[in-house]
């Protein structure tokens, strides 16, 4: 006799292979999805800090027509929101993290430790399940951002 086709047990036998190479698969896959996600977050700080930094320069220490539209957390705290780089248009689309929009600040001198930084702080959702940059740093600082 002639078999056409698959019996029910090796229909089986094949889904159950497959279901565990599945289950073996799948935690890999999504670790390497996540860190993919926080390697293009730590790449945003980069652009960000960058961005920063030519604010700095071009609105802060040296203004080229003698007029000043470095915020006033600049002025007295040495850090920037990044809101104000928003509007200022160095920054034009949204940092995101998982759906979550980041709000964030750039330290240039942490003045309980008196000592120039240069760091970008991001934070993006709940503590639990956002993206905080250094969260024992960030949020034992109070800083005045939107």
């Amino acid at each position: 006799m002639k078999k056409e086709g698959f019996t029910l047990i090796e229909l089986l036998a094949v889904i159950a292979v497959m279901s565990l190479l599945v289950l073996v698969v799948m935690p890999n896959v999504i670790e390497i999805y996540n860190k993919g996600v926080i390697k293009t977050i730590e790449s945003e700080e980069s652009t960000i800090l960058d961005a920063a930094r030519i604010f700095e320069q071009d609105y802060c220490l040296s203004p080229i027509d003698n007029t000043y539209i470095c915020p006033d957390t600049y002025r007295t705290s040495k850090y920037i929101c990044l809101s104000d780089l928003k509007t200022s248009e160095l920054i034009t689309k949204d940092i995101n993290f998982k759906g979550e929009t980041c709000k964030g600040v750039i330290l240039f001198k942490d003045d309980t430790n008196n000592r120039t930084v240069d760091k970008t702080y991001l934070a993006c959702g709940t503590e639990s399940e956002g993206y905080y940059t250094d969260s024992s740093t960030y949020n034992g600082v109070n800083f005045n951002c939107n």
